[in-house]
């Protein structure tokens, strides 16, 4: 990797926040490690040829500028909430900064284990933007509820409500409630907007739980290639969404969130009149099939690449 005056990097590894600042004469290194110093990839002051590896690296000015550019894009779409996923890092140090320089209020987390790293990280505005089916789950779920997090969690059944709903009263909190929403991928999800609206009226009339809105995300979307055939695709997840979201306003019932959309498509769902939230989380590190997608212009690479691994070879 050919570094410059400007580039600075972060290093994940094994739950340390490094960050490198390099110059033509060497990379230094600031170190906020939470492992021990015998375990650390890094030391304060080291060079980077010093760096123990393979070492996950970040190179943060890029990292930042993917920040601003999402920001900027968002600012087109006023009304439209940003939460970045971090299941990409599952590191709490980076959804900070990445809250600060979005200006977003929270995260989505794919596991039970990554909100509990982001809870124990000081962010409390959390969504898993998964169902969550096992017992033990569903309460340490709970329990960062309790221990004071907004904690959002999609549920597809009126049985899976009801271990929600119970693991909440047990815990002496109430847990937020999205109604998963299937848009075309056939992975999980209700497929109608009947369903939708007796599992919202469903949570509705239960105390410990509180009817948020949909989740509607299509991940197999994100790295279609053609801009044209994407939003045509992407249409189709819109309207899918729209005809629950009409649904619950025939039947009274509040939508508060509707949320979805990738590093792929989330320009397509903002720009979209229904979505009010969206959750892109590539964005940040880019990857080599996210820069294979074309753009509107016929350019790729939306996305700087801001993540590397440092190795060496032997031989």
């Amino acid at each position: 990797m050919c570094l410059d005056a400007k580039m600075r990097l972060i290093g994940l590894a094994q739950q340390t926040f490094v960050r490198r600042i390099s110059s033509r004469c060497g990379a230094t290194v600031r170190c906020n490690a939470t492992i021990s110093a015998e375990r650390a990839p890094a030391r304060l002051g080291d060079r980077l040829s010093d760096v123990d590896t393979p070492a996950l690296l970040v190179d943060l000015d890029a990292f930042e500028r993917n920040c601003d550019k999402l920001r900027r894009m968002m600012a087109l779409f006023p009304g439209v909430a940003v939460r970045p996923h971090a299941k990409a890092h599952k590191c709490a140090d980076v959804a900070r900064l990445q809250l600060q320089l979005l200006g977003a209020k929270g995260v989505c987390c794919q596991k039970v284990v990554e909100a509990e790293a982001m809870a124990e990280g000081g962010i409390t505005d959390l969504l898993l933007s998964n169902e969550v089916i096992a017992p033990r789950k569903i309460d340490r779920l709970a329990g960062l509820a309790a221990a004071g997090a907004r904690m959002g969690v999609c549920f597809e059944s009126v049985d899976n409500l009801r271990h929600l709903q119970r693991a909440a009263a047990a815990s002496g909190t109430c847990l937020d409630v999205l109604v998963e929403l299937n848009v075309g991928q056939d992975r999980c999800g209700v497929d109608s907007p009947a369903e939708v609206v007796n599992l919202a009226r469903a949570a509705a009339a239960m105390d410990n739980v509180r009817f948020a809105g949909i989740q509607a995300y299509h991940g197999g979307l994100q790295h279609v290639r053609d801009p044209q055939d994407r939003a045509q695709r992407v249409s189709k997840v819109v309207e899918r969404t729209r005809a629950a979201v009409q649904a619950l306003a025939a039947a009274g019932i509040p939508c508060e969130t509707v949320t979805g959309g990738g590093t792929g498509t989330y320009r397509l769902e903002a720009a979209s009149g229904i979505f009010t939230e969206v959750q892109p989380g590539s964005f940040a590190f880019n990857d080599a099939d996210y820069s294979r997608n074309l753009q509107e212009n016929g350019s790729t690479g939306e996305w700087e690449q801001s993540l590397w691994v440092l190795t060496q070879v032997s031989t």
